[in-house]
């Protein structure tokens, strides 16, 4: 879930009534002091202060009245209410969040009554909101299993609506959190009966006599809600308190449906909240905060693109109301760096995350747990551009604050070893990789249960290490095990499983299992067509793989397919230097010869070398990218070129790719011994491939010499 912004619910409560004109130096403040749902009855002889005032007792009709010394209207107010009663009695406020913000008003007319109850009386009643909301929940997430049951039991399954329903409730599952329901009790335990609306009585009603919080929830319609509010409107002067009252309803539509997970409805009613807000004119900040909400859930819900139409509605009013450095933009920039990266645009992610870390490196001491949250959200997008030292750069500025203020088995300290794993991954150092992903499982194998979606991440991150180690046994034991814990807990179409997917794929191509390995891919490629963006990354990477296992299968022309639909999204989503650019520049080269195509092969095969040289002259696939260009001029008789390119790719790395395309080049200048020399090195060297020098037209000019037949057999006996 994204973080969500710091907003109390207002209008539980109704505290302010306006009369008269406003002075423009007020110093005093006015109200009653009034027991909680008891038909008005003045609390009598409580005490109320504030530092800058005479202070005061209420009086017979509960009232006070509060004259300051240095403040005016518009500052700020400290009250604070005596626990104690005369005749030892005790009570407690029960309005405190309007209290804790109440201002000086303009006008002396203007009064802020304050809600007190007996001591005690509002936990009782909390107690029992709290047990009915409790067994609404839980009634709620029983009834979506057994919706998923039946739909399991169907013979022909609807995976999209099967997908849709694991989703709300593994949502469910996670949010069925105690302290978030106790606060919800809370809440309700503070609503003043006597200043609510008809509705919000007739719901509270409902919840106490007959446990019904689906008809609490039924009374609180937003077709009622909102003809309460366009009744409420029109009346504004006489009815002020009307419209105040539906925004109460609507917050405590929230407070229901909360429990019951239902994230679309709540950002809907924060939407419909922050357009009354807006209508009516009233508090400008708080409509953002509303709005800041409306964008969370959205989230939640997982409608991205809502959310972030929602987040840069926030950010335009606050880059027009608030100082540039403002710590409320580092927690907006930071939710649209979120929003951003689950939409693939991981450009769009970065630009955010250095905003929110300038302000936060500025307001934030270096310790700071948020800050070490914003290093490692920068770390994250860097990884996801491909800027893989950064990546580890800020991976261990992460680590080195959360080693100073967690303790050893804390799991964000595992999430930030497995971080550090994969940065180290990246950079090709896979020992170091190993370490420290294993160190993220050692602490999340003690505190986790054994099939937590966090602990089948670590075996997925294990096998990707060993894969790149080359124990390719280990890499299937270990996919296998983060397959089979995705499949317990994960709906069928979860996008997790398009990266689980994927490397059991890679697992079974390493150990020569092709049709399993396009069989895992095709599975994968479904999943991230259903539950990614057009445009995503993960979607591009899912295609490259299907690309490789087709040109494995000797389909290039699905295989050249594949790798333009992979093209296609890299080059709008990421930047020109991006190494898996190079990449697919190189595979598409390939793919283009592999069809014929030689043109269109040796101009992929440029841009490959292009991008790769920019990206990092020592690039670890150059040497490859040469190789494949010089064989695409080969095929083209292009001989000049292809030497010069086989020239500089042996120059990088001598390896059997190299002395491969120098077999072809001096079959085709008919110089057999040098042929069949150069053939003879890649298989020292590691070339393994019989089908290619069986079927290579290219080599048919050595195929009676005396060395190939050697080599041939050799390999055959392997």
């Amino acid at each position: 879930m994204s973080p969500r912004p710091s907003l109390t619910l207002s209008g539980l409560i109704l505290v302010v009534q306006i009369f008269g004109q406003t002075p423009t130096q007020n110093n005093i403040l006015r109200g009653r002091i009034l027991y909680q749902s008891s038909g008005n009855k003045p609390a009598v002889g409580a005490q109320i202060k504030e530092k800058d005032s005479n202070g005061d007792y209420s009086k017979n009709n509960g009232e006070y009245r509060l004259v300051f010394q240095s403040k005016r209207n518009g500052a700020a107010l400290q009250i604070e209410l005596a626990a104690d009663m005369p005749a030892g009695k005790k009570i407690e406020l029960v309005n405190e969040k309007e209290v804790k913000a109440a201002k000086l008003p303009a006008s002396a007319d203007e009064m802020l009554d304050i809600i007190v109850c007996p001591a005690g009386q509002r936990d009782i009643a909390a107690q029992k909101y709290y047990r009915i909301l409790r067994t609404a929940a839980d009634r709620e997430l029983e009834k979506k299993k057994k919706e998923v049951d039946a739909l399991l039991a169907q013979k022909d399954k609807d995976y999209q609506q099967i997908s849709a329903l694991f989703a709300q409730l593994d949502a469910m599952q996670a949010a069925l959190d105690s302290a978030k329901i106790r606060e919800q009790a809370f809440s309700i335990a503070s609503i003043n009966l006597d200043r609510a609306s008809k509705l919000v009585q007739e719901a509270v009603k409902k919840i106490e006599e007959e446990n019904d919080v689906a008809g609490a929830l039924k009374i609180l319609s937003t077709d009622a809600l909102d003809t309460a509010y366009h009744r409420a409107s029109a009346l504004k002067k006489k009815a002020e308190q009307e419209i105040r009252q539906v925004i109460e309803g609507y917050e405590f539509r929230v407070s229901l449906l909360d429990q019951q997970f239902k994230y679309g409805e709540i950002a809907q009613c924060y939407e419909k909240i922050r357009e009354i807000y807006e209508k009516e004119d009233y508090d400008k900040t708080q409509m953002i905060a509303y709005l800041s909400l409306a964008a969370s859930f959205s989230g939640d819900h997982g409608d991205f693109q809502k959310q972030l139409d929602y987040n840069l509605k926030v950010l335009d009013f606050r880059e027009k109301n608030l100082q540039p450095d403002d710590t409320l933009f580092a927690t907006t920039f930071n939710n649209l760096a979120f929003t951003y990266g689950h939409l693939g645009q991981h450009k769009k992610a970065m630009e955010f995350n250095l905003k929110a870390l300038a302000i936060w490196e500025k307001t934030l001491p270096i310790d700071s747990i948020k800050l070490a949250a914003s290093y490692n959200n920068l770390a994250g997008t860097y990884g996801n551009l491909g800027e893989y030292q950064k990546a580890l750069e800020f991976n261990l500025k992460t680590l080195a604050i959360q080693e100073k203020i967690l303790s050893p088995n804390d799991s964000y300290l595992a999430m930030s070893y497995n971080n550090l794993s994969t940065a180290y991954n990246n950079l090709g150092d896979h020992k170091k990789a190993l370490d420290y992903s294993l160190k993220a499982l050692g602490i999340r194998e003690k505190i986790l249960p054994a099939d937590h979606p966090d602990i089948a991440q670590s075996y997925h991150n294990l096998a990707t290490i060993y894969g790149d180690l080359a124990d390719f046994q280990k890499e299937l034991e270990f996919n296998l095990k983060s397959v089979t814990i995705f499949e317990k807990i994960l709906p069928a179409v979860h996008p997790d499983f398009v990266s689980a997917y994927s490397n059991l794929a890679y697992a079974y191509g390493h150990l020569g299992d092709f049709q399993k390995e396009l069989e895992f891919n095709l599975k994968a490629m479904a999943i991230a067509e259903k539950t990614l963006p057009p445009q995503h990354p993960l979607l591009a990477l899912s295609y490259n793989n299907l690309s490789t296992v087709y040109s494995r299968l000797r389909e290039h022309q699905k295989a050249l397919e594949f790798s333009l639909k992979v093209l296609a999204i890299f080059e709008e989503a990421l930047p020109p230097n991006h190494p898996h650019l190079a990449t697919t520049y190189h595979n598409t080269g390939v793919n283009y010869r592999n069809v014929g195509e030689y043109e269109k092969g040796i101009e992929y095969g440029k841009k490959s070398v292009d991008a790769g040289e920019a990206t990092n002259p020592k690039h670890p696939g150059l040497s490859r990218f040469y190789t494949n260009l010089a064989i695409s001029h080969l095929k083209a008789l292009q001989f000049p070129e292809a030497k010069n390119c086989l020239e500089k790719g042996g120059n990088l790395k001598a390896d059997e790719r190299v002395f491969r395309g120098w077999t072809m080049y001096y079959a085709l200048q008919n110089d057999k011994e040098k042929a069949i020399e150069s053939l003879q090195q890649a298989v020292t060297l590691g070339l393994k491939d019989l089908n290619w020098l069986e079927t290579e037209p290219i080599l048919e000019s050595i195929r009676d010499e005396q060395g190939y037949k050697d080599v041939v057999e050799q390999l055959q006996k392997k």
